[in-house]
C-alpha cells in the first residue's frame, strides 16, 4: 500500500514531521527555519487552510525545539509568543 493511499497517512507524515524537526532543532536551526522548512517541504493541505497549516508548522516547531532543549532562541522568547 503506498503512503499516500493509506487511510494513517496524517499521522504518519505528522511523526516524520516531528522527527526532522528534532533533528533540525538538533542541529541548531532557529524556530524561523525550522516552521519555513515545514511550511514548504510537503504539500500541507491536508492541514486545513494557509493559517490553520502556520499554527502546525509553528506548533511542531515549537515542540521541538522544547523537546531538545536546544535553539538560536531561548525556551521563554517561545513562551511569550
Amino acid at each position: 500500500m503506498q503512503p499516500e493511499s493509506n487511510r494513517f497517512e496524517p499521522f504518519f507524515f505528522d511523526g516524520l514531521d516531528m522527527a526532522w524537526a528534532k533533528h533540525a532543532a538538533g542541529s541548531e536551526l532557529t524556530l524561523e527555519q525550522i516552521t519555513d522548512e515545514l511550511l514548504n517541504g510537503r504539500d500541507l493541505s491536508k492541514k486545513g487552510n494557509r493559517k490553520r497549516q502556520v499554527e502546525y508548522a509553528e506548533r511542531t516547531a515549537r515542540k521541538a525545539i522544547e523537546q531538545i532543549g536546544t535553539s538560536g532562541v531561548s525556551i521563554e522568547v517561545l513562551r511569550a509568543r
